[in-house]
């Protein structure tokens, strides 16, 4: 109907302008514009719309350290991508759970937090995601003392954006390897 049609032009161009506001480190009116946009696609019935305006505001809450609230908000929108069958939107917002969790300095969770994702990433077949999923992972079994896994994850990683051509992610990688590689004397 042109009324559900209004509804989400209403809550997309919220959400643009939030992007737009957190590009420019403009939090609190990001968040307004977010909030505002999940009202919007709530109304609407929108649910994927729904998760993503959840997990816009997760990651402003990310940036502004409240990481309980980011916490709830990627559950949440993690339940509604499995109630609506986004196997991906699962495999990205697992991901960004275990980017909560590895801030919060809670390794062992955001290890299978990461595990979760990559097996869904594998599944699907979305190799940029994969790398960098094995990448954050790496970087987490690397803090925990897992040196030759840390390896193996990364040089994983790394062969992925050769593959994928992902220069800045290549770049990051190899800045963690050479940091397990000095850890373990391996230059």
């Amino acid at each position: 109907s042109t009324r559900m049609g209004d509804k989400a032009g209403q809550g997309l161009a919220s959400v643009g302008l939030g992007y737009v506001k957190g590009v420019q480190n403009k939090l609190e009116e990001a968040k307004g514009l977010f909030d505002r946009a999940l009202v919007t696609f709530r109304a609407a019935g929108d649910r994927q719309s729904e998760a993503h305006a959840l997990a816009q505001l997760a990651g402003i809450a990310m940036r502004a350290r409240e990481w309980g609230v980011a916490r709830r908000l990627y559950e949440e929108a993690i339940l509604i991508a499995r109630e609506i069958q986004d196997e991906l939107g699962v495999g990205v917002l697992l991901g960004n759970l275990g980017n909560v969790f590895k801030a919060e300095n809670h390794l062992d969770d955001a290890e299978r937090f990461y595990n979760e994702a990559l097996a869904i990433h594998r599944r699907v077949g979305n190799r940029a995601s994969e790398a960098l999923v094995l990448g954050a992972l790496g970087a987490v079994v690397f803090t925990q003392g897992k040196l030759e896994a840390a390896r193996g994850l990364l040089e994983n990683a790394l062969a992925i954006d050769r593959v994928l051509g992902d220069h800045a992610e290549e770049a990051d990688v190899l800045l963690n390897l050479a940091l397990v590689r000095h850890k373990t004397n391996d230059l």
